[in-house]
């Protein structure tokens, strides 16, 4: 089936500080939380990344399916969020792209627009005043994918799943070197454990770990999964994949952020369909995922939406779909979080980032269409 008669959920973004723990973090739990300014439209599939002290989105997807090219930006003081700034424009409508940033620039993979998944990559300088340079065009992602969650970590961009342009999941994953700004060319690495879109992945101390996400079960190829997957981070791609403590529900589309060496997720929608408040948080470490543990519920049901850290956590936009009916929002939210770490170089040590950014989600990268076009 194309994609422009399915709907795509795709992962928000998965992001992250790069402040990465070096030994046992110590963590509050996810604070209650508070609305801030509201997204300058209602959408879903956005992808955010965290730079400079300022919150970054691009694209998403309005209640019609319409995908669109704004980029907007906010400061986050820690407490909450500024008024929204527009930024330089995507050169293309799109959703479901995943973003991460490697300072000081933010580069976006994939995604789709409203008719067709892509294979673009772009990449813009960010000004320590807040502004977005122009867009360039990078190497071509090796395959159209909307869905991918990619993360960035040690001067290299590492992309998880996604879809296809028959709105196939996969399980490729590949990775870049990173410029200052720019970007290598993409290799081929460890395929992921099953083909799966909609999951969120972190980075955190040299791994990766992948959160949930949806599958092909029995013809139904819009399946939450519970899994969680992680795997060792160097400059020749992705290690052997293990397995990590599953989520504690079957979510597809919960948006992940990692901070001071713990994931923090929110949301996500369930085999019906339907929207979740949860909010759950582990600790991250060379051996696995933690105990998952309940944090303060998110104020409405989510899905789709974007998460970054930045002294907190930070959501942005989405979709709430409850038994009454569904509809993009505005929201925006933040919540506090506490912890203390020592910082630890990323490989190679002179090559540690001040900030690094998942995706996303992916987010990488994020889409609504999928779903609900087939539901």
């Amino acid at each position: 089936m194309s994609p422009s008669g399915r709907a795509s959920l795709a992962l928000a973004c998965v992001l992250l500080l790069g402040a990465s723990a070096a030994g046992l973090a110590q963590a509050e739990p996810l604070g209650g939380w508070s609305p801030e300014a509201a997204y300058p439209a209602g959408l879903a599939g956005i992808s955010c990344a965290p730079l400079y002290q300022r919150v970054y989105c691009v694209g998403g997807s309005d209640p019609n399916l319409n995908s669109y090219a704004g980029v907007n930006y906010a400061v986050a003081n820690g407490t909450g969020v500024g008024a929204w700034e527009p930024g330089t424009p995507y050169p293309t409508a799109v959703d479901s792209e995943s973003c991460v940033v490697s300072t000081p620039a933010i580069y976006c993979v994939g995604g789709e627009d409203s008719t067709a998944v892509l294979g673009d990559v772009y990449y813009a300088s960010v000004s320590p005043s807040g502004a977005v340079g122009a867009w360039s065009a990078g190497p071509s992602y090796p395959e159209p994918t909307a869905a991918a969650s990619c993360v960035a970590y040690g001067g290299y961009v590492y992309c998880v799943g996604g879809f296809d342009a028959d709105g196939v999941e996969v399980d490729a994953s590949y990775y870049a070197a990173l410029a200052s700004p720019g970007l290598g060319h993409w290799s081929a690495t460890t395929p992921y454990p099953r083909a799966v879109d909609s999951e969120s992945c972190v980075a955190s101390a040299g791994y990766v770990y992948c959160v949930a996400g949806e599958v092909d079960s029995n013809g139904n190829e819009n399946t939450p999964i519970s899994d969680v997957y992680f795997a060792p981070l160097t400059s020749s791609g992705i290690g052997a994949w293990s397995t990590g403590a599953r989520y504690p529900a079957a979510l597809a589309a919960p948006s992940c952020a990692e901070n001071s060496g713990y994931v923090y997720c929110v949301g996500g929608f369930d085999i019906n369909g339907l929207s979740s408040r949860d909010a759950y948080y582990a600790a991250l470490s060379p051996s696995g995922v933690g105990a998952w543990t309940p944090g303060a519920p998110y104020p409405v049901p989510i899905d789709t939406s974007s998460c970054v850290a930045l002294n907190g956590i930070y959501c942005v936009g989405g979709v709430s779909s409850q038994q009454a009916g569904s509809s993009n929002v505005d929201y925006v939210y933040f919540a506090p979080t506490s912890g203390s770490t020592s910082a630890a170089p990323e490989f190679p040590a002179a090559a540690s980032l001040p900030l690094t950014l998942a995706a996303v989600l992916g987010a990488a990268a994020l889409a609504l269409r999928r779903y609900r076009a087939s539901a």
